[in-house]
């Protein structure tokens, strides 16, 4: 008789690879009897997997959604990367085996996770009809729950007396206001989202203010409008930034004047509400997604599409919050492309399934918290 496969999903938040000081997977292998084989993985946080059988020779497959893969991974395990921030761990079973049973269990105050995988002995005859036979360069399909109703709030950077990066009669703050509505028009056009701008007109808002207007609107994250410029060489592509320290973002004229407003509005406060602890990790979620999203769009990413920075409308903790910079104004083929219509439109549905993607898989996550 055949033996059945209990093929389990949940999610996990992109932090789940990352530990320190231990390795990010502190796994046990044991033998329950003769013919069992139980796996662990030691987890940071809980989030999205799933564990897959392979053939030839036949092998344990655990993919995870995640963005940051830990510095040193265990040495039973392989990893494999895949472009649109999925990772897979995969390693050597002593033969022909079946997944009895994977589960994920949060562990008390929220601090780690433990993924437990028990498999069984079968034939040679069952296993190859239970592998699992995808490419293995695929990208492994993730559970997701339903989108739940958002409240996003764009914000489109600079205005008034800031004009932002500039090239000719090509201003930061107006280009970047008209996407804000174009994206807010797409938003409710195919979504059910609600959505709030930081401005709607060209008026200078403090940086805190904008924080203060989406937080006083119930928004439940915060996209941060931008173009960039630099003064010297070239450079093309969209960003992505999240908060952080440790990131070198491009040497731009709009990062540096973000910065400064940064030094001389913010210092020595806080910024928002109480914290959320999972707040910089869904904010890491929603980057990837975004990123991934405008990739498979084929739109031009910067060289180091991933970044981090210290501005101020990033520092919220009760809400994820990225800064988008669409592209670099000093670059003649990136200003083209934000000054078109039709390209801002493309960008406007490409960060919009970013969105949409990273809010199935943050329902997961929180899903799978509450158990």
């Amino acid at each position: 008789m055949r033996r059945g496969v209990a093929l389990v999903c949940a999610v996990m938040s992109l932090a789940l690879l990352q530990l320190a000081p231990a390795p990010a997977f502190a796994d046990r292998v044991g033998h329950a009897d003769a013919t069992d084989l139980d796996i662990t993985l030691e987890l940071s946080h809980p989030g999205p997997f799933r564990a897959s059988l392979r053939g030839a020779p036949p092998r344990l497959a655990v993919e995870l959604d995640a963005a940051m893969v830990p510095p040193t991974v265990d040495r039973a395990f392989r990893l494999h990367r895949s472009e649109d921030g999925l990772v897979r761990l995969e390693t050597s079973l002593p033969g022909p085996m079946a997944i009895d049973r994977a589960s994920m269990a949060a562990a008390p105050g929220g601090q780690g996770a433990r993924l437990s995988i028990r498999l069984q002995r079968v034939s040679s005859r069952d296993f190859a009809m239970l592998t699992d036979r995808q490419d293995p360069a695929d990208p492994a399909p993730v559970a997701t729950a339903a989108v739940p109703r958002l409240t996003i709030a764009l914000d489109p950077g600079h205005g008034g007396s800031d004009p932002g990066a500039t090239h000719g009669a090509l201003h930061e703050a107006d280009l970047m206001l008209t996407f804000a509505h174009e994206l807010k028009a797409d938003l409710l056009r195919t979504t059910d989202f609600d959505v709030v701008l930081t401005r709607t007109e060209d008026r200078f808002v403090p940086l805190r203010a904008r924080l203060a207007y989406a937080r006083d609107a119930g928004a439940d994250l915060f996209l941060s409008l931008h173009a960039d410029g630099i003064e010297q060489g070239s450079a093309s592509g969209a960003t992505v930034f999240t908060h952080g320290h440790g990131g070198a973002a491009p040497a731009s004229l709009a990062s540096a004047q973000w910065s400064d407003a940064v030094a001389t509005s913010a210092r020595g406060h806080a910024v928002g509400a109480p914290a959320t602890p999972d707040t910089p990790y869904r904010s890491q979620d929603l980057a990837a997604a975004m990123i991934a999203a405008m990739a498979a769009a084929e739109l031009p990413l910067y060289k180091h599409p991933r970044q981090e920075a210290d501005f101020v409308v990033l520092r919220a903790r009760d809400m994820p919050s990225v800064l988008v910079e669409l592209g670099f104004l000093t670059e003649p083929d990136d200003r083209a492309r934000i000054a078109d219509p039709g390209w801002r439109a493309r960008m406007a549905a490409a960060l919009r399934r970013g969105v949409l993607r990273w809010a199935q898989r943050d329902a997961s996550v929180a899903a799978v918290q509450l158990q």
